[in-house]
């Protein structure tokens, strides 16, 4: 019922997971959008040497399970992971650091990682569909290479880049594995996953499905 929705909506830490869960969303199209289009630019763009061979390698993350990496990566960048030991080793450290920080900047880490490509592919396929004439007419006119692309190019472009952004915000949001790895739960998909032992007595978990529904 409404009532359930309500008493969650009203309670601190469903507030704060949501909060959360949002904020990693829009972290992780950022994020994904700084790698993957100036990628997608580079090899739609330039011709040079093993860029047949790298723009397969650049899609390699995505063969790789989010859980399996979120392991790997907090294997590396943790207090007592390789590379704290390498640099420990080379003498370049005294004492080890903390790469990851909170758990919350291993997941947006992680995500960054896992999901540009599909930022890349998706601009990849729109730029294949691009008209180069647009560009130029915008030259014509005067307009400075900034000012073509935010307000020639990126425009129509905008629709493969929303898609690509969408499937990466709900990707991100609904990400369970990640989270568990890094031991970080004020995150709503985590909430649900606490929730499932006693699923058949309380509605919370039932309600956060509904929330995280809404919210995608």
């Amino acid at each position: 019922s409404f009532h359930v929705l309500r008493t969650l909506v009203e309670n601190p830490l469903v507030r704060e997971s949501i909060g959360t869960s949002v904020l990693l969303g829009i972290l992780a199209v950022a994020t994904t959008s700084c790698i993957g289009v100036p990628l997608a630019f580079l090899f739609h763009r330039r011709a040079f040497p093993g860029r047949t061979v790298l723009r397969a390698l650049f899609l390699l993350p995505m063969l790789v399970s989010p859980f399996v990496g979120a392991i790997g990566i907090r294997q590396i960048l943790s207090r007592s992971g390789s590379l704290n030991l390498i640099l420990m080793k080379a003498g370049l450290l005294s004492d080890p650091i903390s790469w990851l920080g909170s758990g919350f900047a291993g997941i947006a880490i992680m995500q960054a990682l896992h999901l540009y490509p599909f930022m890349f592919l998706n601009m990849t396929a729109a730029l294949d569909n691009f008209d180069a004439s647009c560009e130029e007419a915008s030259a014509n006119l005067g307009a400075s290479p900034l000012r073509t692309f935010f307000r020639v190019t990126f425009p129509l472009l905008l629709p493969g880049y929303f898609a690509a952004a969408s499937i990466i915000f709900i990707w991100a949001v609904t990400d369970l594995g990640t989270p568990l790895v890094f031991e970080y739960s004020q995150l709503v998909a985590v909430q649900i996953f606490n929730n499932l032992a006693d699923l058949n007595t309380n509605p919370a978990g039932s309600g956060l499905v509904v929330l995280l529904t809404v919210l995608t």
